[in-house]
């Protein structure tokens, strides 16, 4: 081994590159997955705004691959954050935007990386997308319980639970 290269730094660039390679693949198939869902403001904001907007998240998660620093991360997730809900988005719209984008990254891997490198792969790749989401979810609830946002619509969680309990009237 050479001096000053670790396999583990010459892996987390491969796994950049691998998904830099798919970019294109991995833009069209969760765009299109937003378009027929049901997310209605990435609907109304029509394809090329979804996919200006899936491919600046799909930067952020390369970077973090690559340098396994994720405050570019955490900084993109909070703004994103404020400036959707400031939009009026709900919170499942945005994270069903990252999981779209996450879904076709792992598809990806699976499918066409080398089983010795998806555990990695796969391992960068949730890390990228899960602190991602986990600042999206804390700016959602940071500025529904501070009143600088609306608050969170959590009814939905509990639609057709009676039912499904069995505790309806």
């Amino acid at each position: 081994r050479r001096a000053g290269r670790h396999p583990k730094s010459n892996r987390r660039h491969e796994v950049a590159a691998f998904i830099l390679a798919h970019r294109d693949s991995l833009l069209v198939e969760a765009a299109a997955k937003l378009e027929s869902a049901p997310p209605v403001h990435y609907r109304r904001a029509g394809a090329e705004a979804i996919e200006a907007r899936l491919s600046a998240l799909l930067d952020i998660v390369i970077s973090g691959c690559t340098t396994r620093q994720l405050d570019k991360a955490i900084s993109y997730a909070t703004q994103l954050a404020r400036t959707r809900q400031g939009d009026g988005f709900e919170l499942a719209e945005v994270q069903s935007a990252v999981n779209a984008l996450e879904e076709a990254v792992w598809r990806s891997i699976s499918a066409e990386m080398s089983a010795t490198h998806q555990a990695e792969a796969l391992a960068l790749a949730a890390t990228g997308f899960g602190a991602i989401k986990d600042r999206i979810g804390t700016e959602f609830v940071a500025g529904a319980t501070t009143g600088r946002r609306p608050p969170v619509d959590v009814g939905k969680l509990f639609d057709g639970t009676e039912a499904n309990l069995g505790t309806g009237d």
